[in-house]
């Protein structure tokens, strides 16, 4: 299971746990009416294993509601993290190049020459190598191109092809690219990595 972060976790067990106290109390309770003992009274007892068992049940039962629902609220909002990320550092290289001419960043600093941003973007994101110094116009399908893609590199100008692209295990759903057309998309068999282009500058 994957959480954003350890105070999600927290707040799940914790919850749970308060769950848990509830229900006991409720069902010590309702045994204290029951057997006329203290009618209201809350105590506790280790003599009285069925309600422990009854407790745990349902515990058990409302974890396997609530503890995959926060797992795929969590999921939703990294996927949104990732994709917005993606889009943000794809929109500026594509409007570097339309300031130079057409032409792509070069791959050795690529994200070097993009201005800076609000909040930072740190996310491993890869930049295409066979499309270094390309004019845009010179690429026949953009729409099937990845220029940006997530990457399992930690260099900040990683730059190279899908043998750096992000193990998928290593996800919740495939890895994203960031087209030439400008979408963002699931990293897919049909996507055209090598461009047949004779850039100036690799």
């Amino acid at each position: 299971m994957t959480y954003n972060s350890a105070m999600e976790a927290t707040v799940v067990i914790v919850g749970l746990v308060a769950i848990a106290g509830i229900i006991f109390g409720i069902a010590l309770m309702i045994d204290n009416l029951i057997t006329q003992k203290n009618p209201g009274c809350f105590y506790v007892t280790w003599r009285k294993p069925i309600l422990w068992v009854l407790a745990a049940w349902l515990v058990l039962c409302l974890g396997a509601i609530i503890v995959p629902a926060f797992q795929s609220a969590a999921s939703a909002k990294e996927g949104t993290e990732r994709r917005a990320a993606l889009q943000a550092l794809g929109v500026a290289v594509l409007v570097y190049a339309g300031d130079h001419d057409d032409a792509l960043a070069p791959a050795s600093r690529w994200r070097d020459v993009l201005p800076s941003m609000n909040p930072p973007i740190t996310r491993p994101i890869a930049f295409n190598r066979s499309l270094a110094a390309v004019r845009m116009d010179s690429v026949e399908d953009v729409d099937h191109c990845p220029l940006l893609f997530e990457t399992s590199s930690k260099d900040r100008n990683a730059s190279g092809g899908k043998e750096i692209l992000i193990p998928e295990p290593r996800l919740a759903v495939p890895p994203m690219v960031f087209t030439l057309g400008g979408a963002v998309k699931w990293a897919r068999s049909d996507l055209i990595w090598a461009q047949k282009v004779s850039p100036s500058e690799r």
